[in-house]
């Protein structure tokens, strides 16, 4: 019945919601068969590349992710309560605000590469 999806299509299991239809489950998706006229609806999910590995951080994957996690946002907690009171011109948010905003883009990055690839 899942021959013509392509040979891709690898069957896990299924059961029938509703009289008359047919819910496939298979590998990275799911068939919705309309059994009276035979006609159905593949649905496939796929990984999108940098969405899949940006979003893992957000599981906490390891405890030292955790605690640079916890660090960074009171960083960005001091950075946002003293950003009202840092001086103008040479000592101001640009250049201190900068590099907290580049060690925080940075370090994920870094994280990412050395855990993914």
């Amino acid at each position: 019945m899942l021959e013509p999806f392509g040979s891709d299509v690898k069957y896990k299991n299924h059961y029938f919601p509703g009289n008359g239809l047919l819910k496939v489950f298979i590998k990275d998706g799911t068939v919705l068969i309309d059994l009276e006229s035979g006609r159905g609806i593949i649905e496939m999910t796929k990984r999108r590349p940098i969405f899949r590995e940006v979003n893992y951080l957000h599981y906490n994957p390891i405890k030292y992710w955790t605690w640079y996690s916890d660090i960074f946002s009171g960083a960005l907690i001091i950075l946002g309560i003293s950003g009202v009171l840092i001086p103008k011109k040479e000592r101001g948010i640009t250049k201190r605000g900068a590099w907290l905003t580049l060690l925080g883009i940075v370090i994920p990055l870094i994280y990412l590469v050395i855990y993914f690839y």
